[in-house]
């Protein structure tokens, strides 16, 4: 089904080191194998995609820093 689909881009919400540790790597696997971008909240902080720009993903533990730090404003997307 995946590769009937083909996402560009993949979105998992999934903690940070969560004890039944999804995604599971077979299921990452499947999405790598067809080149798809992933992005796990566990892994990436928050995530902002917005339909205007839809290959623009913004990881707000990379792109932002640290959420105690204050930010004029939130991220566009």
């Amino acid at each position: 089904m995946v590769r009937v689909l083909a996402p560009r881009l993949v979105f998992v919400n999934a903690g940070r080191n969560n004890r039944f540790g999804h995604p599971h790597p077979l299921v990452v696997r499947r999405y790598q194998d067809i080149g798809a971008d992933l992005y796990q909240t566990g892994r990436h902080g928050a995530l902002v995609w917005t339909s205007r720009e839809p290959q623009r993903v913004v990881r707000w533990r990379a792109d932002r820093g640290p959420f105690w730090r204050a930010q004029d404003e939130p991220p566009s997307g």
